[in-house]
């Protein structure tokens, strides 16, 4: 039961992200990213530094759409980090 109650909990959590990053229900264009996409076998002996990340999530070929997320203008960003540290 606590293992629903967490999952619940993050469902939650990421829907108050997409609320809170759109104040304007006609601007609701979310564009999704994912990166750096890298092997479990491979995390270990990368060191990636936080500012790397951060400019991969912006590179056109991590973008999960057809576009250049470099040549727009943005009125919330949220970047979500997950590791071992």
């Amino acid at each position: 039961m606590e293992i629903i109650d967490l999952c619940l909990d993050h469902v939650k959590k990421l829907a108050e992200i997409k609320i809170n990053l759109v104040p304007y229900p006609r601007i609701h264009f979310m564009l999704l990213s994912y990166a750096p996409v890298v092997s479990a076998a491979k995390a270990y002996h990368e060191q990636l530094l936080v500012p790397e990340i951060a400019n991969v999530v912006f590179d056109p070929t991590s973008v999960m759409a057809k576009c250049d997320p470099r040549h727009g203008e943005y009125m919330a960003c949220c970047l979500t980090y997950h590791g071992v540290q």
